[in-house]
């Protein structure tokens, strides 16, 4: 599941990147042009990046807990861990549903995936500008 979630994750990030760097490459060159260091396109990929992965890995485990909890609670369904005896005799109905949240997955998924994504974007980004004419 942690490698699903690191394929899907890494994949809309390069993508979201990929698109803002085309978008800011004018500026880029711009920056570039009054003096920026070269390592500037890489600073910039890495932020969008960062960004990106940052708030979509969060947003992604909790929307994420919703479904696991559900499918919880119907596997204990049909399991009849829910069934009780009440004091006369009617079986009632328990809600006491576990719900075990794998934290190393949570942490490589919502800390690490983000930081590497970031690494792999700063890596990735070219650094020699071809400065271009822009018309006015």
């Amino acid at each position: 599941m942690a490698a699903v979630a690191s394929v899907v994750m890494l994949g809309g990030t390069f993508t979201a990147a990929g698109l803002a760097l085309a978008d800011a490459r004018s500026d880029l060159a711009t920056l570039s042009a009054v003096g920026a260091r070269p390592w500037t396109w890489q600073a910039v990929a890495a932020g969008q990046a960062l960004f990106i992965a940052g708030f979509g890995a969060p947003l992604g485990l909790l929307a994420g807990l919703v479904p696991g909890f559900a499918l919880t609670l119907q596997r204990d369904v049909q399991m009849g861990r829910w069934r009780e005896v009440g004091l006369n005799g009617v079986p009632i109905e328990r809600s006491e549903a576990v719900l075990a949240v794998p934290w190393p997955v949570f942490l490589a998924v919502g800390l690490v995936l983000p930081l590497a994504a970031a690494l792999i974007a700063a890596l990735s980004a070219r650094t020699k500008v071809t400065l271009t004419r822009r018309i006015a």
